[in-house]
């Protein structure tokens, strides 16, 4: 059985579809921010004017080698779970059962991963904010963005492996309507093994 049988306020099929859009979003989202944030270090180094809405580097440029290996890594972390969701999208309203379950148990990989690293990461970052954090309306907007996206993060990777917890249930024991589909997949047009077409 699925570990929730609810998702917030939505069933775990449609909770499981909106956490994907969720993790989408807030993934290209992030990814943009530590684009521009290594596109400015690169813009000062490179003595380029930086952006209008720019993070301010000057202060930090003597730990530079540290925010750089950070921006890397999250850039190529967001590309990756950017990845994950699209494919549990689709995997969700277009693949077969077996790979909707297969898409929904990937995501849940990468996004174990991807947690402890982006934690990882942003404590070693807001650990040089320090008290600054409160200075700037971007470091404002980034500490809370993260810090909300990171327990969301959590509840999104719940709902889409109870949702492949719920089709694996139904692979094994679905019961059949008279159309032959699984009940809970039926929007999904996936047709019960175990019935006969004849």
């Amino acid at each position: 059985m699925a570990i929730l049988r609810k998702c917030m306020c939505w069933t775990v099929q449609d909770g499981a579809w909106v956490s994907a859009v969720w993790t989408l979003v807030t993934s290209i989202i992030s990814f943009i921010m530590f684009f521009v944030d290594l596109a400015d270090f690169a813009g000062k180094s490179w003595g380029l004017p930086q952006w209008p809405f720019a993070f301010d580097v000057d202060w930090r440029m003597h730990v530079w080698k540290g925010f750089l290996a950070c921006d890397i890594v999250m850039l190529v972390a967001n590309i990756l779970l950017i990845m994950a969701a699209a494919l549990v999208m689709h995997g969700l309203k277009k693949m077969t059962i077996d790979r909707a379950i297969l898409a929904c148990k990937w995501f849940c990989v990468i996004m174990a991963l991807y947690e402890p690293v982006e934690l990882g990461i942003v404590i070693y970052m807001f650990s040089w904010y320090g008290a600054n954090i409160w200075r700037f309306v971007w470091q404002v907007w980034w500490f809370m963005f993260w810090l909300i996206r990171f327990f969301v993060n959590i509840v999104a990777a719940l709902c889409i492996y109870s949702r492949a917890q719920e089709l694996t249930y139904d692979l094994k024991y679905g019961s059949q309507d008279l159309n032959g589909y699984f009940p809970s997949t039926f929007e999904m047009g996936v047709k019960n093994p175990g019935y006969s077409y004849a």
